[in-house]
Order: C-alpha cells, then sequence, then structure tokens
C-alpha cells in the first residue's frame, strides 16, 4: 500500500483539529489551576489520543499496513511529563521481515500530521531484536527506554521486549546507575549552571528537572534490580522524601509550564521579565503584594525547591551507588 501526502492531509484533518481544540482548552485549564504536573499529564495524554486516531486508521486499510507495529513514548513524554513546547519522542517498533517500504509508509503516515501541527518530534524505528540491541549498546537508548510508555499496539510484544530489557538492566543495574551519577555529575561541571543564579535555567541547572529526572532513573534502575519492573519505584522514599519530591517536581512543571506558553516554545531560561509575568500568575489569592514582593516570593520557593532536589538527588544516589 502506498501512502501519499494528499491522501494523509484529507484523511487526518479532523483529526488535527480536534487536537488543536484540545490543546486550547488545556491551556486555559492551566491559567486557571496552575498545575504543571496536571498540564504535563494532559498535554501527553491529548497527543495520545492523536497517535491512537491515526494509528487506528490504518488498522482499517485494506494492506493492515498496521498490524506489526507498536508505538512508545519514551522521555519527557513516556513519563507523562510532556511541557506544552517539548519535544514529543516516539519509538517506533516494527516486527516486519524485508518489508522496508511498508515500514516506510507507516512512519511517514504517523509523522506527516503530527509535522502538519508543528509538533517537535524526536524518533526512532527499531525492529523488536534491535530494541535491546540498542539498549545494550547506546547509553542514551538505555536511558530512554526507562521511561518506556506504550501507546497503541500488541501489550504482548510490548511486555516480551520490556521483560528481556529489565532482565539486561537488573544483571547491570551497578553500572548502570553509576553511569547516570557520574553523567549528571560531569553535565553540571560542564555547563557551569550556578543553582544560585538571578536568571537560572529551569532544565539543566543543580537542583533542576534533570536531578528530578536523575532521581526517577535511580529510582527505576534500584526498582528494575529487585523486581524486574518499574512499577511503584517512588516507594523506596520515604513519606517526608516523597512529598518533597512531588512538591518540587510540581513546582518545577508548573514554572516550566508558564515559560513555554508566554515564550510560545521550549524556553527554559527563567530571566527577570518572565519572573515577573510568572510571579503574577502563581501568586496566591487575594494577595495584595507588590509585583516585586511577588517575584521575590516566587524566586525564594524557587531556591528553596532545587536545594531541596539537588540534596535529595546526592543522598539517593550515594545511597543506591553504595548498594
Amino acid at each position: 500500500m502506498k501512502i501519499n501526502k494528499i491522501e494523509l492531509v484529507d484523511d487526518t484533518e479532523s483529526l488535527k483539529d480536534a487536537f488543536e481544540k484540545k490543546r486550547e482548552i488545556i491551556k486555559n485549564k492551566f491559567f486557571k489551576k496552575g498545575s504543571g504536573k496536571l498540564n504535563c499529564m494532559e498535554n501527553s495524554e491529548a497527543v495520545d489520543h492523536l497517535i491512537k486516531g491515526l494509528f487506528n486508521k490504518l488498522k482499517k486499510e485494506p494492506g493492515k499496513i498496521a498490524k506489526n507495529f507498536l508505538i512508545c513514548a519514551v522521555g519527557g513524554y513516556g513519563r507523562k511529563q510532556l511541557a506544552p513546547f517539548s519535544d514529543i519522542d516516539l519509538l517506533f517498533i516494527h516486527y516486519e521481515k524485508n518489508e522496508s517500504e511498508k515500514i516506510e509508509n507507516f512512519v511517514k503516515f504517523m509523522l506527516y500530521p503530527l509535522w502538519d501541527l508543528k509538533l517537535k518530534i524526536g524518533y526512532a524505528v527499531r525492529s523488536s531484536k534491535e530494541v535491546l540491541e540498542f539498549s545494550k549498546k547506546d547509553h542514551v537508548v538505555k536511558t530512554s527506554m526507562l521511561d518506556a510508555r506504550l501507546i497503541i499496539g500488541s501489550r504482548v510484544v510490548f511486555k516480551k521486549i520490556m521483560k528481556e530489557y529489565f532482565e539486561y538492566v537488573s544483571k547491570n543495574s551497578r553500572v548502570f546507575l553509576s553511569e547516570k551519577i557520574n553523567e549528571r555529575t560531569k553535565k553540571i561541571n560542564q555547563i557551569n549552571y550556578d543553582y544560585l543564579r538571578n536568571e537560572p535555567n529551569i532544565k539543566e541547572s543543580e537542583g533542576s528537572i534533570r536531578d528530578l529526572n536523575l532521581i526517577i532513573w535511580c529510582l527505576k534502575i534500584f526498582q528494575i534490580y529487585k523486581t524486574k519492573n518499574t512499577r511503584n519505584y517512588l516507594d523506596f522514599l520515604s513519606t517526608f522524601e516523597k512529598k518533597r519530591f512531588e512538591n518540587s517536581l510540581q513546582f518545577l512543571l508548573t514554572i516550566r509550564c508558564f515559560l513555554h506558553y508566554f515564550s510560545q516554545r521550549a524556553n527554559e531560561k527563567l530571566t527577570f521579565d518572565f519572573q515577573e509575568l510568572i510571579a503574577e500568575k502563581i501568586k496566591k489569592k487575594k494577595s495584595k503584594k507588590i509585583i516585586n514582593s511577588q517575584v521575590e516570593e516566587m524566586m525564594r520557593n524557587y531556591f528553596e525547591q532545587i536545594k531541596i532536589t539537588r540534596n535529595l538527588a546526592k543522598i539517593i544516589s550515594n545511597v543506591l551507588d553504595s548498594n
């Protein structure tokens, strides 16, 4: 079955329109509620719904091009932490043999509508066998699979792939943990971001979203070592630690979502002009404080949260790395 661009546009217009309307609803809800975690989760689910709609259209085609494919979310999208303008990372897994044209047509059909919507897509196309092979050879791929989440396709095949991946990670968990911790330490030294600077990078600087990700990855690796899955990985934290982690995640994701919406792009730099805009939005109801005090209050909270994240990441890294 050959797919051309004109057919795709005609066949997917209603799905794209519904997606854009949903995104606007999610945005309006965020500016009323101000919850970054909820916004990221709803952004993720909106993309899930769009991808499922596209996939299901192909399932109805006579050639049944979709029957030997599954699509996974990885990265922040896999964790359902998709900020408004973040990259959408997809993993296409196929179990076709010598069907390069079918594979190409399938991927094109899925990607064209996403590109038409001006979404930033990162993607990889691999056979079910290649997924594990690449996970063993490539540290980035191995990390991305920690967050892999099935969007649509065979759950049986996905579970089999993840079972093999978990077995590999379990046998190499100590090395993997050390790699993640050393990678983060090296990155912090390279970028030399002062985590107390006045215009911080909320994604990369020490104590930022990257350190929250490090905590998640370390706990998942430890969970895989213990139980061969990643369910309930936060249970290794105490109630107090879990609350601190969730509060920091909520706060930083909320700041990030405001930054993206105000910038209309994937901006991670909390500059002075955005500090004023965001402080005004997240101020407590009925607050009579002047704008400078609102900014100061928000930034005090910001520095408090990243100190907590920074210290928690160090504690968890040290504990798990020593076990």
